[in-house]
């Protein structure tokens, strides 16, 4: 059992130690996979090379953040936070933007023809 219990936390800590989040803002905010794909369009429309454009936050994309910032005078994290994806001109999506799920819903409600 011990042997189990120790292949677990070491799967555990090598999950932790070798993703990184994506913040779009915030601790613990993620980017949505709009968001990651504006990024990587934006990116590649700048020379940078984020890979595919697939919506997905791979390792190029990843370098290609970390470029960008660097280039323009940014905190090298290679995370999508708040402060890049304004330099790169993109409006927060999904989860990330700070508004409520309510507020979504009763904006499409108001928009819409059959009511």
């Amino acid at each position: 059992m011990r042997a189990f219990t120790g292949g677990v936390v070491a799967f555990v800590i090598a999950a932790l130690v070798c993703t990184s989040p994506v913040l779009a803002h915030g601790r613990g905010k993620h980017a949505s996979r709009a968001n990651i794909e504006q990024a990587q369009q934006k990116l590649q429309d700048a020379g940078y090379d984020p890979g595919s454009i697939d919506g997905k936050y791979g390792p190029r994309t990843r370098a290609a953040v970390k470029s960008y910032q660097r280039a323009n005078n940014l905190e090298a994290t290679g995370r999508l936070d708040r402060q890049t994806l304004s330099a790169l001109g993109i409006e927060h999506e999904g989860a990330t933007s700070g508004t409520r799920g309510g507020e979504s819903r009763r904006k499409m409600h108001e928009e819409s023809p059959h009511m």
